[in-house]
């Protein structure tokens, strides 16, 4: 039984998701719907870039520039969390 297809729709809807949601959210400050679209966002990098590392290790062929990007995504994701992690409120000035 081959999950391919229905891994990369998995990964391929949750991070469609994370973006939707990130980008509807940035503008207005809706902190809380930001911290989960990247945490959705994570979710989608995290199945993506372990089936790459997978298919790395047990196929042929370089998979290295995709396993550094998806990687690299799941940093800046990771780090942006971070820096709202330790407010209970809006972190930054309203836009007026």
């Amino acid at each position: 039984m081959e999950i391919g297809p229905a891994l990369t729709t998995a990964w391929g809807w949750i991070s469609l998701a994370a973006g939707v949601i990130g980008n509807l959210a940035v503008l207005p400050g809706w902190w809380w719907a930001e911290k989960g679209a990247c945490g959705l966002l994570l979710l989608g990098l995290g199945i993506y870039l372990s089936t790459v590392i997978y298919l790395q290790v047990t196929g042929s062929g370089n998979r290295w520039a995709q396993m550094t990007l998806f990687g690299f995504g799941i940093i800046i994701a990771a780090f942006r969390i971070a820096q709202t992690w330790k407010y209970a409120y809006e972190p930054r000035p309203k836009l007026r």
